[in-house]
């Protein structure tokens, strides 16, 4: 019932809520002119669910604070594979972005140094040229996966293809 009340008068997330309600080229223009997150790779496995300690959470965390702010050369963003393909997951919110963390953590029963970052949608496709499928708030209720027509229109908005 929540989610049916929610998508009826909008979430309050205006990308979740234009990935409902367009397809193609307006829905493009909105992730393209919006503020998403992404996660940064992992330079790290992270560490067993069943057995780490305080003491190495803490340890990887800042490990994982500390590459991240020595990178001089950007970034590469977080990819990984479902059902056989490469995705890249994207999110309209911090909120969102936090319930796939955990999810993900779940499935591979590790405690992961996940570092979210801040950009504009438009460089989603700088960073989507190397993966099969973008997904807007992945293994949330607002899932959307973004099609390969979709794809294609966000790399050559930026002159990628």
């Amino acid at each position: 019932m929540r989610n049916f009340l929610r998508r009826l008068i909008g979430s309050g997330d205006p990308l979740a809520d234009a990935g409902r309600r367009h397809c193609g080229e307006a829905f493009v223009h909105a992730v393209e002119a919006a503020d998403i997150f992404v996660l940064a790779a992992m330079q790290s496995e992270g560490l067993d669910a069943a057995t780490f300690t305080q003491e190495q959470l803490l340890a990887e965390i800042e490990r994982s604070a500390r590459d991240l702010s020595e990178r001089q050369d950007g970034f590469e963003p977080f990819v990984y594979r479902r059902d056989g393909v490469s995705c890249l997951p994207f999110f309209s919110s911090q909120e969102h972005c936090e319930v796939f963390c955990g999810e993900y953590s779940k499935l591979r029963n590790r405690v992961l140094p996940f570092q979210v970052l801040g950009i504009k949608g438009s460089v989603l496709a700088v960073c989507s040229s190397s993966v099969e499928r973008l997904i807007l708030n992945d293994w949330t209720a607002d899932e959307r996966p973004i099609s390969a027509e979709e794809k294609r229109l966000l790399e050559k908005d930026v002159g990628l293809k």
